[in-house]
């Protein structure tokens, strides 16, 4: 069984900014360390990331399916007909070199359009 990889995700940002991956939860302490008490808009969420996420293609992907929910008791949902899946550009690796590559581990296309391979036309979206 190999390391376990974490994710810390910001609670107040979007679009990628401020996720990062860890390979031992003593980083969190040098990070802590770094900056500051983490306080109101600075707050983390830290989880265990997918060792062997599902992959097409090679690449990590995630799936948006839109939801209205009307009323909660009764429970009232409605789900659109339509979703739309999101690519990373670079093929994924769980190697330890690789923890600092956004390209390959995050679907965001604020992250993604930055990338040599990023397709315009669909913006790394697949309806």
């Amino acid at each position: 069984q190999g390391k376990s990889l974490w994710i810390m995700k910001p609670c107040a940002k979007c679009q990628g900014v401020g996720i990062f991956l860890i390979s031992k939860l003593s980083q969190i302490k040098k990070w802590a360390a770094r900056n500051g008490d983490a306080t109101g808009r600075d707050q983390y969420v830290i989880s265990r990331y997918i060792d062997q996420p599902l992959l097409v293609g090679g690449r990590k992907f995630d799936l948006r399916i839109y939801v209205l929910v009307t009323n909660y008791n009764p429970l009232r949902a409605y789900v659109h007909k339509q979703g739309f899946a999101r690519f990373c550009t670079a093929k994924y690796s769980s190697s330890p070199t690789d923890l600092d590559n956004v390209l390959m581990h995050l679907t965001n296309v604020s992250v993604q359009k930055h990338s040599e391979d990023y397709n315009e036309d669909h913006g790394g979206k697949w309806h």
